[in-house]
């Protein structure tokens, strides 16, 4: 799939790393170009990208993540289906892991294994037990 093969690589325009403190983007990123930086390889190393079928979790490995995100997709599902996934993706994360969904994509959704992140930018919730 070439859009995870593009976010494997870690390659970042300079302005989208403005937010990040410089002593993070020192010590993690490299120039790449005049224009971009690219994330360290030993970072690189420690993320796996990958795609699978939300209906279909249960068939994919059950491996515990630190973050996953689903952004602007539940909202092309019935509440129900939501739900479920909803369920699915947080049974695969680490305790202190992060689920990130898009913003108002399921308003009344709640697990017991979750809070929500406090916070009006992000529709996010962290992994607490």
């Amino acid at each position: 799939m070439p859009a995870l093969n593009f976010a494997r690589q870690g390659i970042y325009s300079r302005r989208k790393l403005d937010m990040i403190p410089p002593e993070l983007r020192e010590r993690y990123f490299s120039e790449y170009d005049q224009l971009r930086s690219q994330i360290s390889s030993s970072m690189r190393e420690r993320v796996c990208f990958t795609s699978g079928n939300v209906i279909e979790l249960k068939k994919m490995p059950m491996v515990k993540m630190d973050v996953i995100s689903c952004n602007n997709m539940l909202i092309y599902f019935r509440r129900w289906r939501r739900r479920k996934i909803l369920n699915s993706l947080a049974e695969r994360l680490k305790k202190g892991g992060i689920l990130l969904i898009g913003l108002g994509e399921i308003v009344d959704w709640e697990h017991p294994l979750l809070e929500p992140v406090r916070d009006d930018g992000v529709q996010a919730y962290v992994c607490v037990k």
